[in-house]
């Protein structure tokens, strides 16, 4: 059993004693969670009943904050009303000077050290305290900041004839000349959208750009200077799983809530709009809760910059399961300008299908296990694939392997899709290495060409 290193902390142990069956001997604390001086203030730690009147009052005392002036609190006032001196053992005080105070009587009884703990257990929970106390703040200066960027959505289509409110969505300031950015699937078929702020004022908006491949779309306001903060926009490479996350929208028509999470995995391959075959490369997860009306909105990292667009959820029941999905901010900052130019987005298209590579794979078609990469299933008659001589799959034979592009490896299908999304433009050629049918590896240059219908 751990006992007191000095006489004077075992003093003090002795005087926080005699004070709590002092106090519930006289009835004055016989349950201080029920005095209003403790109960406005948060617990700590819950609370730990033992049979011993004692003991049960310096436990009911780890409600208070560790910030409270020990000098007004109850269990101090009850210290030196009975003449008892509060002088202690010296410690580093948790406060902002970095003064050397002692630890009193008082902060004895108020943050007891169990049996066992080691002798700085009590400075080690306000130094606890302190860290939660610092990322709550992170957390709420990160909302304050954001919110004049974030607008709610409202969208009105024609219904028989009729002008109807249909649905909402979420969206962010992209740029000063009235740019907000939002999904494609949230202004998809809008007769008219209309952009709410945070303080009430609503501006209606003009659809200048949309592209149903990555889900995203760009609308502009005429609005005063003092409405056209721009969010900062991150990096979406190099995150990381387990990294913080913070999504701002308006889920179920509550509007500006703030919800919080991690990125929960990266580079997932999503479907863009529901008229689109194309997919989505490079998707992040989070379980930041998202719902209906977060569509459009932003995902923050823990310095405020925005890292992705919230765009799908992976639900049963259509409400938030705990898998959602938001578009990286880098495919906006090559997508958004283009529609801000143009109204639209032109992709580049190598005019094949594949699957990635695995071990599995590889064995099944005489391929060494550790070959990774994409097989060509089959190749468009006429694309860029087919007039540089790449070969899908026949009756007798596989496809030709795509190891790398330009130098980069192609680990998977969705490494492939990232990569013609991220790096190329059509028209751009671009140098394939493949494994050929026969086991050979060769370079073969390819000409991309635009995505039909894009």
């Amino acid at each position: 059993m751990w006992k007191p290193t000095s006489r004077k902390v075992a003093l003090s142990y002795f005087i926080a004693g005699l004070l709590a069956a002092a106090m519930a001997c006289s009835g004055a604390v016989a349950d201080v969670q029920d005095s209003a001086e403790v109960s406005r203030e948060p617990s700590l730690a819950a609370p730990m009943r033992t049979e011993a009147a004692a003991d049960a009052a310096v436990v009911e005392i780890v409600g208070v904050p560790l910030d409270v002036d020990v000098s007004t609190h109850p269990a101090s006032l009850g210290a030196e009303a009975s003449g008892i001196s509060t002088e202690g053992d010296w410690t580093a005080s948790a406060s902002s000077s970095g003064a050397i105070a002692p630890i009193s009587a008082a902060q004895t009884a108020r943050d007891p050290v169990q049996p066992g703990a080691p002798p700085d257990a009590a400075p080690a929970k306000r130094s606890a305290v302190n860290i939660v106390e610092s990322q709550q703040k992170v957390f709420t200066d990160l909302y304050i900041a954001s919110l004049p960027s974030v607008v709610q959505i409202d969208i009105s289509q024609m219904i028989r004839g009729q002008l109807v409110a249909t649905h909402q969505g979420s969206g962010f300031v992209w740029d000063d000349d009235g740019v907000i950015v939002t999904n494609h699937h949230v202004v998809e078929n809008a007769a008219q959208v209309w952009v709410t702020f945070e303080d009430g004022n609503v501006f209606e908006a003009e659809i200048i750009g949309s592209d149903q491949y990555s889900d995203l779309a760009a609308v502009r306001i005429d609005a005063p200077d003092e409405y056209l903060k721009p969010v900062s926009l991150g990096d979406s490479r190099g995150l990381m799983v387990g990294q913080l996350t913070f999504a701002i929208g308006n889920p179920f028509g509550r509007t500006f809530t703030m919800t919080s999470g991690i990125i929960s995995g990266l580079d997932r391959t999503i479907s863009g709009s529901s008229a689109s075959a194309y997919r989505n490369p490079s998707a992040i997860q989070t379980d930041a809760a998202l719902n209906a009306g977060n569509s459009g909105g932003p995902l923050f990292d823990i310095y405020g910059k925005v890292i992705g667009i919230n765009s799908q959820i992976i639900s049963e029941t259509g409400t938030w399961s705990g898998v959602g999905f938001a578009i990286p901010v880098n495919t906006a900052k090559i997508v958004i300008p283009a529609l801000i130019d143009t109204g639209s987005h032109t992709y580049a298209y190598i005019g094949i299908s594949g699957t990635s590579v695995t071990s599995w794979v590889a064995e099944q078609n005489d391929l060494d296990r550790s070959v990774r990469g994409v097989l060509i299933l089959s190749v468009v008659r006429g694309g860029p694939a087919d007039d540089a001589g790449l070969r899908g799959a026949t009756a007798t034979a596989r496809g030709d392997v795509i190891t790398a592009i330009d130098g980069t490896s192609m680990m998977t299908m969705a490494d492939l899709i990232a990569y013609l999304v991220d790096n190329t433009r059509p028209g751009q050629t671009v140098t394939v290495d493949v494994i050929r049918q026969n086991g050979d590896t060769e370079k073969v240059d390819v000409v991309l060409e635009a995505r039909p219908g894009s």
